[in-house]
């Protein structure tokens, strides 16, 4: 009875083993594939401010109209600095100090 056991166990963890092994191989060769489709054909995104100046990752802004914070009685005035700015994957948005603003009210500095 015992071998029986023992038997049915290591069949068992065999098959779960062969099927783990297939649903990693899986994974992997759908990463491959995944990266290898996307490696150049990655979208550039164009972000330009109010004027239609591009802007890119590192540069300095400042804002053109007074701007109020949501969820916050804090205002951003025209005028403000912002430097070292990030691309955001929208278009129309980037970030910087934590906050994220619109293209429109910015231009670059």
């Amino acid at each position: 009875m015992k071998y029986y056991l023992i038997k049915q166990k290591s069949i068992k963890l065999a098959l779960l083993n062969k099927l783990l092994n297939n649903k990693i191989n899986y994974i992997i060769n759908k990463y491959i594939m995944y990266t290898e489709d996307n490696d150049d054909s990655l979208p550039s995104i164009e972000v330009k401010d109010s004027n239609g100046t591009i802007l890119n990752n590192g540069d300095s802004i400042h804002v053109i109209k007074d701007l109020k914070v949501k969820n916050s009685s804090m205002i951003i005035k025209r005028g403000t600095v912002f430097k070292n700015i990030k691309l955001t994957d929208n278009e129309e948005e980037i970030e910087c100090k934590s906050m994220v603003l619109k293209t429109c009210f910015l231009k670059k500095k």
